[in-house]
């Protein structure tokens, strides 16, 4: 999902719209904006978003000069932006909308556009109008296609059935003014018959009754098993999640067909509105778990949600805070997921910001989340995230499971996420060998070839020149540390380059990652004083070249220190400054 493109269509910023549209994938080709689907679920236009929440008619000017064909498009419910304008009662709106698709209106697409049905129900615009009770929105659907008030839904319903009150007195206007006088007293002797076969008796009867007739939510009689609740919380109208709850408290715990809660849909959705309208109203609602075990907790972390994750664990109270560590129907806690998914900012607000959060949890098969970080890292290369979600997890002492570890020493080498790790370590192995014997070859060279070359004859015959001056001294001392280093290093690697262990694999490249940086800084060391001993009569020259030599130095010196720090991942106190400063660095440089 685009992010920025979703944004600014839910917030009306018609002129970032623009400039989104001008930068981004589109600008080559704007006709294909009609292909992009701004939602993973509903598989909602940008169109669709903007009639959905602003209602902006600014922003449907843009797009429509960008993309004539955008109002054709429909979501995963085969509903246009008409019927989502008509949901919202977004009415300046609609009538900009109506406009649009005469426009592009050809004869070869059958049927106008106004006149769309959706896949579900089979409701044009005029049946969502009517459902939502808004006389002014059937009205200018009215005007805009007199045959809508005809068009039956898969129900066999038509508007005018559907209607009641004002609506329907609106609609038998029309009818009436243009002679369909006797068909207003069939639809109305249809109307009786259908709404006649509806529950009325009892308890749960009254209940249905009441809400076929409500102010602003769908029936309980749909394909999809929606309550009024879900049909709020999935269309992000706040309005009618009280109105839902009040009528009955029991829709907060119903799955649909899919096994979902009306809290799991808002979770899928975003909207953490919803959400917050919900809790409000009965905060029990985050325990309650879909057909999969899932809590709000588990959807937050499964969509990488850190608005509603962050919400939860500042707003909800202790006793509700303990629900991060249920189970789903595979033992997985919310800890287990997030990790899974690799969002280190959920990972970060789970471990360090929520103490009743359990770290070591065994799922059904075994594993803990340190385990599940570790076995998403066998396949290089590891992910950023990866690499400082391990961070925040060793530095909050979490531990691996016995059979994780047991399965480690036990690994089948046929195994191919086995070899390929094993192939990667080898092929650091070998270009660290490259390196390190590069280093050795340098730096043994220039312990004969010193700077400022040897005395020639006198008592100093065969001494350096410049053996006096404490650059120089500098110089030695350093060249010798890394030839040494160097050379500790090509011992190590040539110990283990021929073996199949994976520990003793591990192991050494996490030794010598370490040592092969040192001597690279041991290295730029030696050079920078040798160069300045030799260019010390020239003071100008000798500290400018000491000036940008020391500059790199001090770089190559720091991201020595950040890569171990975030690789090592043992220490508190390099945590924070880590997490706070170096990973973020890394992540925008890498973006």
């Amino acid at each position: 999902m685009d992010k920025d493109l979703h944004k600014a269509a839910r917030k009306g910023e018609d002129k970032k719209l623009e400039e989104l549209l001008k930068t981004r994938l589109f600008r080559d080709d704007p006709s294909k904006l009609h292909e992009h689907q701004l939602t993973a679920i509903t598989k909602d236009t940008v169109l669709h978003v903007v009639a959905m929440y602003s209602g902006s008619v600014n922003c449907v000017e843009v797009l429509r000069n960008a993309c004539p064909k955008l109002i054709k498009a429909t979501n995963v419910n085969g509903d246009t932006a008409i019927h989502t304008a008509a949901l919202s009662v977004h009415l300046e709106l609609i009538k900009r909308l109506i406009d649009w698709a005469e426009d592009v209106y050809d004869l070869d697409d059958g049927d106008p556009l106004v006149r769309a049905r959706n896949y579900n129900d089979g409701d044009t615009a005029l049946h969502v109008g009517v459902r939502m009770r808004n006389v002014e929105v059937v009205e200018e659907l009215i005007r805009a296609d007199r045959e809508l008030i005809h068009i039956r839904n898969f129900k066999g319903q038509s508007p005018f059935a559907l209607a009641s009150g004002a609506v329907k007195m609106k609609i038998s206007h029309y009818m009436d003014i243009h002679g369909y006088i006797g068909a207003a007293r069939r639809e109305e002797s249809n109307s009786d018959r259908i709404r006649a076969t509806r529950p009325t008796g009892g308890e749960d009867g009254e209940q249905k009754n009441e809400i076929t007739t409500s102010d602003a939510v769908e029936t309980l009689d749909n394909q999809r098993g929606w309550n009024p609740l879900h049909y709020a919380v999935y269309h992000g109208i706040t309005l009618n999640i009280e109105k839902a709850l009040q009528r009955n408290i029991k829709y907060a715990s119903e799955q649909d067909k899919s096994g979902q809660c009306p809290i799991h849909l808002a979770a899928f959705q975003g909207h953490l509105d919803c959400i917050q309208a919900m809790i409000c109203e009965i905060e029990d609602v985050v325990h309650q778990k879909n057909r999969d075990g899932h809590n709000v907790f588990h959807v937050a972390a499964m969509t990488s949600n850190e608005e509603i994750m962050e919400y939860l664990l500042r707003n909800l109270s202790p006793e509700f805070k303990r629900h991060v560590n249920d189970v789903d129907n595979e033992g997985n806690t919310v800890l287990h997921l997030a990790v899974k998914n690799g969002n280190h900012a959920i990972v970060y607000m789970l471990v360090c910001e929520n103490k009743s959060t359990v770290l070591d949890a065994l799922n059904y098969e075994g594993f803990t989340p340190m385990d599940i970080c570790e076995a998403e890292m066998e396949c290089p290369p590891a992910q950023s995230s990866q690499l400082v979600i391990l961070k925040i997890l060793k530095a909050a002492k979490a531990k691996n499971g016995k059979k994780y570890v047991e399965m480690l020493r036990g690994r089948n080498s046929n195994d191919e996420k086995y070899k390929r790790k094993l192939e990667h370590y080898r092929g650091w192995i070998d270009t660290s060998l490259i390196v390190a014997t590069l280093i050795l070859a340098v730096t043994f060279a220039a312990g004969f070839a010193i700077p400022g070359d040897y005395h020639s004859d006198g008592p100093n015959n065969g001494m350096a020149i410049l053996l006096n001056r404490p650059t120089f001294c500098i110089f030695v001392f350093f060249n010798t540390l890394a030839t040494h280093l160097s050379l500790l290093i090509i011992v190590i690697l040539l110990r283990v380059v021929l073996t199949s262990d994976f520990k003793s694999l591990s192991t050494a490249v996490r030794a010598c990652t370490p040592l092969l940086a040192l001597a690279v800084f041991f290295m730029a060391v030696a050079f920078t004083a040798g160069v300045f001993s030799m260019m010390s009569s020239f003071a100008w020259l000798a500290y400018t070249l000491l000036g940008i030599c020391m500059f790199f130095t001090i770089v190559i010196l720091m991201l020595d220190i950040a890569i171990h720090v975030l690789l090592s991942a043992d220490f508190h106190v390099c945590f924070s400054f880590t997490y706070g400063v170096i990973v973020p660095l890394m992540l925008w440089l890498r973006g």
